[in-house]
């Protein structure tokens, strides 16, 4: 059981970010502010959290609209005086080829709500925190893919490492104030998202497992958390290939996908 009572997590309607307000409600009986687009889905994730003992808050907003997130971080600090965890685990993959009429759809949305979305909710509520002295903690959902470049993970790649540096700057930056940083890398996990997915997925876990992971690793104040251990591996190995040797196998790993094989 967590110290944490007062929780915000974004994208928060299904997937890794239902599956761990399920954890908080279940373990801590938490009350739980839920952003996601869907009012329905939210309602659902609500009535879900109260058979646990928790209460949940449904907070309808698209995180890429960014004057609608102000409002809704504003909304919540409101109505909870003051919260203890902030998880920004809004994403998307946003499938990319070459040729591909739709990249710059893609590319804009996966800008916003993985890098933008997610660094302007913690940026909120880090400055709250600091106005109001609470020793909080604010968790960022990143990926392996942010350790390298990968075929049709362009953009989301890019968002990814984006990530990963900014929660890495956050944490030194507002360590002074007592605030704990969190960056969870998940590989691949069984949700929604993936099962769009026509490629190999090595190593995928149940969401249930993934989701008990990283709430053990944010109970344990973890300040980075790769899973599973053999996705880390993988991770650090691509990371640390020579640039001849990585360029050549992600050549080779492109092609199915500028050939359409598997399409947006």
């Amino acid at each position: 059981m967590s110290h944490y009572k007062k929780i915000v997590i974004t994208g928060a309607s299904t997937g890794l970010g239902k599956q761990l307000a399920m954890e908080f409600a279940k373990r801590d009986h938490a009350e739980i502010w839920l952003i996601a687009r869907s009012q329905d889905k939210l309602d659902a994730v609500v009535g879900e959290i109260a058979s646990w003992g928790g209460i949940g808050h449904a907070i309808p907003c698209d995180v890429t609209q960014l004057d609608d997130l102000e409002i809704a971080c504003e909304k919540i600090w409101t109505e909870s005086g003051g919260v203890d965890l902030v998880v920004a685990n809004a994403g998307w993959s946003g499938n990319m080829r070459y040729p591909g009429e739709k990249n710059w759809s893609i590319a804009r949305t996966v800008v916003d709500l993985n890098l933008r979305g997610s660094i302007l909710t913690l940026e909120y509520f880090a400055q709250k925190m600091i106005g109001e002295e609470i020793k909080g903690h604010l968790v960022g959902v990143s990926s392996v893919a942010g350790f390298r470049g990968l075929p049709k993970s362009t953009v989301y790649s890019a968002t990814k490492a984006g990530l990963i540096s900014y929660l890495e700057a956050l944490r030194i930056s507002v360590s002074a104030y007592g605030i704990l940083v969190t960056d969870i890398r998940p590989g691949f996990v069984k949700t929604p998202l993936t099962d769009a997915n026509h490629f190999p997925m090595p190593f995928i876990l149940e969401l249930e497992d993934a989701g008990n992971r990283m709430y053990r690793a944010i109970i344990n104040q973890r300040k980075r958390f790769t899973f599973p251990k053999r996705m880390a591996f993988v991770g650090t190995i691509l990371r640390n290939l020579p640039n001849f040797l990585f360029d050549w196998i992600g050549a080779k790993a492109a092609q199915p996908f500028n050939k359409g094989k598997f399409g947006n």
